[in-house]
Order: C-alpha cells, then structure tokens, then sequence
C-alpha cells in the first residue's frame, strides 16, 4: 500500500464512500482463495494467474521486478539488471507470504542459468528483511510499488526483461451481492480503464502504472472485507 495501484484504488474508494469500513489483511494466496469460498473475505489481490471455483477474477495493473539490493553492493551502481548479472548473488526471502511465491519466482526465473541460486528463508516480515537487506544480508525481490518506501542504505533497480512484469489480479466469488463490493469493483475498473461489455464482462486491457504511482510482492497479497453503513440494492454498473 506504499504505492502503485491498489493504493490509488483504496484512496479513491474510501474519498466516494466514507460510510464504507475496509478491513485490509495480509495473507497467503491458498488462505485468500479458502475466504473468498467461505464469505470472510470480500475479494483478494493476487500475483499472475488467479482461477477458482465460481469466482470472477480482473486483471488490473502490472509491476515491474524490482531487485533491492544493499547501497554498497557492486550491482548498485547499474542502472538496471537482468538475470545473468545475479547468477552469484545470495538471495534472501521471507517464511510468510509473499516469501513462498518470491521464491518460486527467484527459481523459475534463474532455471535458464544453469545454476541453482542460492536463496535463504528468514523467518522475519517484509520490513526487517528489507532493512536487513540494506545491511547486506543477501538480496531479495520486491514489485515496483515498494519504491515509494525509503529504508536505510536500501536501493532498488528494476529488472529489464519484459517476462520480469508481473500481473495482479482481483478475485471475487460471482455471487457475492454486497453492494459496497460491487462499488469497489466498479472503481477498479474505473481507474484501470476498461470499458464495461456485460453483465460481468469487461474487456480485457491492462494497463501499467506510470512511475509517479509506482516503482513483488509489497508483493505481498493483500485481500478486503467491505461492510456497508446500510447494505442496499447497488443500482451502479
């Protein structure tokens, strides 16, 4: 929520309709997916391709990858990276979410190098391990919207392959009728600027927030539960 997107959206929500609670969690992609069936959760912000059984599911925005990487590291002094130039590099992620999907992304990324890289599991949250980052312990991945964030002797450079640009998703169940959901949903693709062609249809053009709203992964998922002041019938396309 540093930048990027999803802060724009939630900003923009809560300024139409103050009436309207957001609680924010952070979590797992399989636990997001386990609230959304079970109706605790509203809808939920996930990395890439998202399907699940009787849910509707946007594609909203895109991040580049970005590398953080301590200020005196020797790769800081580049303007941009590719995958080649980390193949030494001891990279560093979290135990909780978005740890697990970092590091799968660090693996599938570097399977072309013929090395496998060398990736330590911290059991710390996204903040410390960026601060523990900017102290030298290794390196790590974060999504463009981290660079709004500014941690002690931390840089962050972006990855120039265009593969390194990753999709986030919405998901919601189909059937879920809150009309504070169907506001937030409507104001998403608002400020993603599709056009609306059916009931639930939209076309499908993505877009990529310019560098003022950005810079996995924060890519950490985030999901929403919205309540209502007074839940009535939403009339809103």
């Amino acid at each position: 929520l540093a930048g990027g997107f999803l802060r724009e959206l939630i900003f923009r929500y809560m300024r139409k309709h103050p009436g309207v609670v957001i609680d924010i969690r952070n979590g797992s992609r399989d636990d997001h997916l386990a609230a959304i069936q079970q109706r605790r959760l509203d809808i939920a912000f996930l990395t890439g391709a998202v399907q699940a059984l009787n849910c509707e599911v946007a594609q909203l925005w895109r991040e580049r990858v970005y590398v953080a990487l301590g200020k005196e590291h020797p790769l800081s002094r580049r303007r941009k990276l590719d995958w080649p130039d980390l193949r030494e590099e001891h990279f560093s992620v979290t135990r909780t979410a978005p740890g697990p999907e970092v590091h799968d992304y660090i693996t599938r990324r570097t399977a072309n190098y013929s090395t496998y890289p060398e990736i330590e599991i911290k059991d710390v949250n996204r903040e410390t391990l960026l601060n523990l980052v900017g102290l030298g312990q290794g390196i790590t991945l974060v999504s463009a919207a981290w660079s709004s964030v500014k941690f002690p002797n931390l840089v962050l450079r972006p990855l120039s392959h265009d593969e390194d640009v990753v999709p986030f998703s919405a998901i919601w169940l189909a059937h879920n009728d809150n009309p504070a959901l169907r506001r937030f949903i409507s104001t998403a693709h608002v400020l993603a600027g599709r056009n609306r062609c059916g009931a639930s249809d939209w076309s499908r053009k993505l877009i990529e927030m310019p560098p003022i709203f950005n810079p996995i992964t924060k890519t950490s998922e985030v999901a929403a539960s919205l309540s209502a002041a007074a839940r009535r019938p939403d009339r809103s396309p």
